[in-house]
């Protein structure tokens, strides 16, 4: 319970961990939920207090650990920690204190390398990387939609015209969210606390008696599949973020967090290759594939993003929270890159009376060929069948 925090450095111990991935902690005695918390895995953040400018509402603590930065495999934790495999590394208390982010006065010296940032709420939950994505034009803008010089052909007319787009910075999951980590909300009892959910979501749920994500506990996705990424339906997705005081990226937000600022076709760059990311089209996708999809992250860092996001090409399409309602061409033909171009910005306001609503989502899938995978290219997914579904990314905002 959030009460028992900070918590005493005794009072804990670790059951798993990935060394620079993420750590988990539960009780001792009383409780077997677990206190899930996040590495940052260091990405250019030297110290603490760092971290905490970034993002002061990020963390609920911080914890220093005795690690060994020799460790490079899964590790076993009963009190201590342990190798596993005997490779020789040794024995460690697994914590040596509990650092007061508000209180301490030596907070800004404090090294990055060996603490951890935890994130507390009701029932805990696993917060994987994040990268942090920043405009660095002074502008605050980026090129947004289809660059008819680097891509001439005009077969996605709703990415046109391209314009320049303003996005403030923001914090995003490196990976899709896993069935792991969606795991975490539905032991939350995550189907049954409207305040998590909006308002149509929560209709919805009822009224179509949702209980879990399509597939829960089959062959294709469950709590036994934690590293696969989660295939979820729009409201669903929505009261995740929700819960964890997140929300869904929007879709500039998106195809920054993807593209960059270099108008790029792909994640990676301009030339397709179907071996950096999770698709049919690439030789090694049914040996890795499970079922449907590949593990997160399965091709690695070759088709990272600008800002090092994995996989947004291929493996799940996901969703983002902008109405397609001009697909339903509403009103009259208008499309609403046409208004951003005039320098409006507003969002469309909903859906378009009339058509089942829908929400766009980006990154193609698994089955996408190269123009379906482009970063820039739009598709839509509607929001009130039970069957359609799609993965995601959760977005923290940063106070600046």
């Amino acid at each position: 319970p959030v009460n028992d925090f900070p918590p005493d450095a005794n009072s804990l111990e670790a059951y798993q961990i990935y060394t620079y991935q993420g750590i988990g902690l539960t009780h001792k005695v009383g409780s077997s939920v677990p206190v899930q918390v996040e590495v940052r895995d260091h990405q250019g953040l030297e110290t603490i207090s760092s971290v905490l400018l970034e993002a002061p509402d990020l963390f609920s603590g911080i914890l220093e650990l005795n690690l060994s930065n020799t460790m490079d495999e899964r590790i076993i934790f009963d009190g201590i920690v342990t190798n596993s495999l005997g490779a020789g590394i040794g024995e460690y208390p697994v914590l040596t204190r509990v650092i007061d982010k508000e209180t301490d006065p030596n907070l800004g010296q404090v090294d990055a390398w060996n603490v951890i940032g935890f994130k507390v709420t009701e029932y805990g939950y696993p917060l994987r990387d994040l990268c942090r994505v920043e405009i660095s034009d002074p502008s605050g803008m980026f090129f947004m939609g289809r660059d008819p010089e680097n891509f001439p052909i005009e077969l996605y007319g709703l990415a046109d015209p391209g314009h320049m787009h303003p996005v403030a910075p923001f914090l995003i999951s490196k990976y899709e969210i896993t069935a792991g980590e969606f795991a975490s909300f539905i032991a939350a009892d995550g189907y049954n606390h409207p305040e998590w959910w909006s308002t149509e979501g929560w209709a919805w749920r009822v009224s179509n008696n949702v209980s879990m994500p399509p597939s829960w506990g089959t062959t294709f996705q469950g709590e036994h599949k934690p590293d696969l990424p989660i295939s979820v339906r729009y409201y669903e997705a929505e009261a995740f973020c929700n819960w964890l005081g997140g929300r869904l990226p929007t879709e500039p937000e998106w195809e920054l967090a993807a593209r960059g600022e270099d108008h790029r076709l792909y994640p990676w760059g301009n030339v397709w290759e179907p071996t950096f990311c999770a698709v049919t089209q690439n030789p090694d996708f049914s040996k890795f594939r499970d079922r449907l999809w590949c593990l997160a992250g399965t091709f690695g860092e070759q088709g990272a993003s600008p800002f090092g996001l994995i996989d947004c090409a291929g493996n799940l399409p996901e969703w983002v929270n902008h109405w397609a309602s001009e697909f339903d061409y509403w009103p009259n033909g208008f499309y609403i890159y046409e208004q951003w171009a005039s320098g409006n910005f507003d969002p469309i306001p909903g859906p378009n009376p009339g058509y089942l609503p829908k929400k766009i989502v980006r990154g193609g899938g698994r089955t996408g060929n190269e123009y379906d995978l482009m970063t820039f290219v739009r598709w839509r997914c509607s929001i009130h069948s039970t069957a359609a579904s799609s993965g995601f990314r959760i977005v923290f905002d940063l106070i600046e």
